[in-house]
């Protein structure tokens, strides 16, 4: 199901297709991304060598940061998201990340559920996503961690690394 070779295009449409357009950056700028030493597409195949989804994540030395996860249309509701989180967390040496939207409307409230059941812990700290595109405005999110909640301080560090290194900003 794992494979290295990818097609930047076949990412980046999913990406469209399954994303806001503030949570995911111009073509170019997340093309660019791949020259940088933290960040790294995961991507995943079916059988017949069919794109199927893909993992874009942060490795930075204390956390991962997975930016996004996202499964094609067809193939949504068969596990493929669970396999793909549950090889990330089998893989990684260190605590994983991620944001979510506030848990207020029933798609929020279920990926927030999907991400429990991982072993994902809600932390209840004041976090926005900054913009990605320059019209964009910051978003209100959740921060999710695994294996367990962080406290006060491990949270500004992971906020400030994920402000400067995915964000190219110091602070919001």
């Amino acid at each position: 199901m794992y494979n290295q070779k990818f097609n930047f295009d076949d990412v980046f449409s999913l990406m469209q297709k399954s994303f806001p357009k503030n949570e995911y950056r111009t073509y170019e700028n997340q093309k660019k991304l791949l020259t940088n030493k933290y960040y790294k597409i995961i991507p995943y195949f079916g059988n017949e060598n069919e794109f199927l989804a893909f993992a874009a994540v942060w490795e930075f030395e204390s956390f991962k940061f997975v930016e996004h996860i996202a499964v094609s249309e067809k193939c949504r509701g068969m596990g493929i998201g669970s396999k793909i989180m549950r090889d990330i967390i089998e893989k990684s040496d260190t605590d994983i990340i991620l944001e979510i939207e506030p848990p207020n409307d029933e798609t929020s409230i279920r990926r927030l559920r999907f991400y429990e059941k991982l072993g994902f812990k809600c932390n209840e700290y004041q976090y926005f996503q900054l913009p990605l595109n320059n019209s964009d405005m910051p978003t209100p999110l959740k921060i999710l961690s695994y294996p367990k909640t962080i406290n006060e301080e491990q949270f500004k560090k992971i906020k400030e690394t994920i402000y400067a290194n995915v964000y190219g900003k110091s602070e919001f």
